[in-house]
This record gives structure tokens, C-alpha cells and sequence, in this order.
């Protein structure tokens, strides 16, 4: 997606938007880096570059979480 870097080309509701009606919890969250960080350890990925992954998609909870 265009948050990880990839091509701008999505055209549709902004991040906050798309999740609010959803009542995404910081808990919620969580589970969801804890999912990503199975997925990168299953892939091999490297323990940098899975930070790197993690501290990017950490900078929308904010417009994620709303409950």
C-alpha cells in the first residue's frame, strides 16, 4: 500500500474513514502488529527490515483506532 511505499494510486476514503465505523481498539492494533511480525519471522524477512515494516504502519494508529 501507499503507506509501506508503494505506488499512490489508491483513490479511495482517507485512512480514518475507511476505519472508523470498524471501532478498532488499541488492543485490536496490536494483534495486528503481532500478526505482521509472525507473518515477517514465517517469510525469513530480516529483523531490521521488520522494524523498519512495523514503525511505519505503527504511524496510523492513530487515524485507526478509535475506540
Amino acid at each position: 500500500g501507499v503507506v509501506t511505499g508503494g505506488p499512490d494510486i489508491y483513490r479511495g476514503r482517507d485512512i480514518r474513514d475507511a476505519h472508523h465505523s470498524l471501532s478498532i481498539t488499541n488492543a485490536d492494533f496490536d494483534r495486528l502488529l503481532a500478526h505482521i511480525i509472525a507473518v515477517a519471522n514465517e517469510v525469513g524477512m530480516e529483523e531490521d527490515d521488520t522494524r523498519t515494516l512495523l514503525d511505519i504502519i505503527a504511524t496510523t494508529r492513530a487515524e485507526e483506532v478509535t475506540h
